[in-house]
């Protein structure tokens, strides 16, 4: 089977590879582009606090706050929601279960989607101000608190502060 890619224009036209998939009635597509990033000098470092309400940085030299309230907000919905389930689990353990999988996929979601959110911000405006980051902290912030991630540093949720060498680009 041959397909003239040229005719759909919402393709890309500079990918270094592709492949694909055919199933019984479908062809899938897939490009693969690669993506230079460009090293950036900072002129400060930026630090974060990582607590159970807030993510509390410091940003050239200014205290700057993100608000996690939503994110424990969603937490205590589902840990509600589970309470509810556990209860249920006596009686039909079969529905309990396959409502306990879908909560908690669904509050990992809710988690992981805040959090990407609220990092990608950050992201944004550490690059805007030319600022690199403590990758130690980061990395706690990336997990979140209840994404269910196992990378999240060691002591990020206890307030302790990060050192300025394990610092690194934003890049």
């Amino acid at each position: 089977m041959e397909v003239n890619l040229a005719r759909y224009d919402y393709l890309p036209r500079d990918f270094d590879a592709i492949g694909g998939l055919l199933t019984e009635n479908r062809l899938i597509v897939n490009f693969k582009k690669k993506w230079k990033v460009e090293s950036v000098n900072p002129r400060d470092w930026a630090s974060f606090d990582v607590n159970l309400a807030n993510v509390t940085a410091l940003i050239n030299g200014g205290v700057v706050r993100y608000d996690l309230r939503r994110l424990y907000h969603v937490h205590r919905v589902y840990e509600e929601k589970r309470r509810r389930i556990q209860k249920l689990s006596k009686r039909k353990p079969r529905t309990a279960g396959r409502l306990m999988r879908k909560y908690s996929r669904r509050e990992k979601d809710r988690a992981r989607d805040f959090m990407h959110k609220l990092t990608a911000r950050i992201a944004g405006e550490l690059e805007e101000l030319r600022s690199g980051r403590c990758s130690r902290a980061w990395r706690a912030l990336r997990a979140g608190f209840y994404t269910g991630a196992k990378e999240s540093a060691a002591g990020s949720r206890s307030g302790t502060q990060e050192h300025s060498s394990s610092c690194s680009n934003t890049s």
